[in-house]
């Protein structure tokens, strides 16, 4: 196993620094389970945003290989596209070789808050697409018995701009007690995704309680997203407070439940859910997954 430090940017980004090609070139980048790419910004990309940030140069990498294949991709915050091509990478005490790197030469938000050059993906991979390239940064680390297990674990502390978070790659932290941890059954092989047995706020008591309804974990989202219709409920149940942050304890809390066992229900108060640092909003955004399920 391997462990990094997360650098936590207003509790709105989490990253970690990698290095890729030989010598190595190092980089932050979002760490995020909704995706499955590595994506690193290039010395040849010219869109605005490329130019804030380092740049990866494939021509100083001695392992570097092209593969030439173009690539694009589509986040929450915009999109970008570019060239695949392979090379060596390290991520904390773990090196792998012919890791999948894809080259940004178009940017349009990706990179544009200037914190990161790149995304990391941990998420799930789709080996049946015929689209799909290599394999995953998880399963080459396994596959190179540089990790024992196909597993990672995030703690995330309450430090703004803080770098006591962590990731740990490969297996479990040895300070956490196995006896209470607590695990749930993968409901999709799209995204980590699991089912709630129901989430309360305010007078909802069964809000996600469908059959269809699922909870994403995804750390390479900004806020708490739910659908739309759900967020224009949660907006009116808020209105009674002037979403006035001077009083965030008074706010209901959000209780996420996946059993009737008290230890499996998760509590965001309002000082969870709320973002004051910008101003008085509510860490809540309306996002549709385009399925036929619905997702939190």
């Amino acid at each position: 196993r391997t462990r990094l430090n997360m650098t936590d940017y207003m509790h709105t980004e989490i990253t970690i620094y990698m290095q890729i090609g030989t010598p190595p070139q190092n980089f932050s980048f979002l760490f995020d389970s909704g995706s499955t790419n590595i994506w690193v910004n290039s010395i040849n990309c010219e869109s605005l945003d490329c130019l804030f940030v380092p740049a990866f140069a494939d021509v100083d990498s001695s392992t570097f290989t092209s593969d030439g294949t173009e690539v694009s991709d589509v986040f929450g915050s915009g999109s970008c596209s570019g060239i695949a091509g392979y090379d060596t990478v390290t991520i904390g005490g773990a090196t792998v070789t012919g890791q999948v790197i894809d080259e940004i030469i178009v940017d349009d938000g990706v990179l544009g808050d200037g914190v990161y050059s790149g995304i990391v993906g941990f998420g799930i991979p789709d080996y049946s697409d015929p689209t799909t390239l290599g394999t995953v940064l998880l399963d080459t680390l396994y596959n190179q018995s540089q990790i024992s297990q196909r597993l990672f674990t995030l703690q995330l502390t309450s430090d703004v701009n803080g770098t006591d978070s962590n990731v740990v790659i490969g297996g479990l932290p040895f300070s956490y007690n196995q006896q209470r941890i607590r695990w749930y059954p993968l409901i999709q092989d799209t995204y980590w995704a699991i089912k709630p047995d129901h989430i309360e706020f305010g007078e909802f008591k069964s809000l996600c309680s469908e059959d269809d309804c699922f909870a994403v974990l995804d750390s390479g989202t900004t806020t708490m997203t739910v659908p739309t219709d759900t967020y224009l409920e949660i907006l009116e149940q808020l209105s009674v407070f002037a979403y006035s942050c001077k009083d965030l304890a008074g706010y209901p809390p959000f209780n996420i439940c996946f059993s009737d066992d008290e230890e499996d229900c998760y509590q965001l108060t309002g000082e969870d859910y709320m973002i004051t640092a910008v101003g008085d909003n509510v860490d809540d955004v309306g996002l549709d997954v385009p399925t036929n399920d619905v997702y939190w």
